[in-house]
């Protein structure tokens, strides 16, 4: 009978060590659960960080494009200008020599 008693004692240590197993397994599980939930959630915020991130890219591109396509427009209005300068001082020097030309021609009469 005290065999019988020892093992059944013997029996419920094993038992009460399983559970006991069995419980830091499971708060395991929790803790790597709760782990995961956190990764989940860095992810997330990562994620929406990259679309910010893109979008201003995005925005810069966009910004960049419009300085490229005024940037011509600048260098157009600025060869209009040269071209422009260019005609006025062939303007002026056709001026200066008939200017030139009419004093000569003035010169030749006496009042």
């Amino acid at each position: 009978m005290q065999e019988v008693k020892d093992e059944v004692k013997h029996g419920v240590q094993l038992i009460t060590q399983s559970g006991d197993m069995f419980g830091g397994i499971l708060q395991s599980i929790a803790n790597i659960t709760e782990q995961v939930q956190d990764l989940s959630s860095a992810t997330e915020e990562m994620s929406a960080g990259s679309q910010e991130v893109s979008a201003s890219i995005a925005e810069m591109a966009h910004l960049a494009k419009q300085s490229s396509q005024q940037s011509q427009t600048i260098v157009s209005h600025t060869k209009e200008q040269l071209y422009a300068m260019e005609a006025i001082d062939k303007s002026v020097i056709s001026l200066s020599e008939t200017a030139e030309a009419l004093q000569s021609v003035v010169g030749r009469f006496k009042v």
